[in-house]
């Protein structure tokens, strides 16, 4: 993790392919932000996306108060004692 915050907070220039060597070349400013901040704020912005993507899976969930249907009601026994009559 460390080797790779390295990198992101580094002041070298930027490759990004053969096609823009010659110009466009880009340079990364030294961030303000300390390792631990720039770690914190990542891990914070993959626990807002989780969120999202958590409330989004429960928003697309069926129902589960839905009456069973016929055939599942039929197939399950009733309680004991449930409809047996007292002799």
């Amino acid at each position: 993790m460390d080797g790779l915050v390295g990198q992101l907070l580094s002041t070298a220039p930027i490759v990004r392919g053969k096609f823009n060597l010659d110009h466009h070349g880009a340079l990364q400013r030294p961030s303000p932000l300390t390792l631990e901040q720039v770690a914190e704020a990542h891990f914070q912005r993959l626990d807002t996306f989780t969120a999202q993507a958590r409330a989004r899976q429960r928003a697309q969930r069926p129902t589960t108060n839905a009456p069973a249907s016929p055939a599942f009601s039929a197939s399950v026994p009733p309680a004991a004692g449930a409809s047996a009559r007292r002799r």
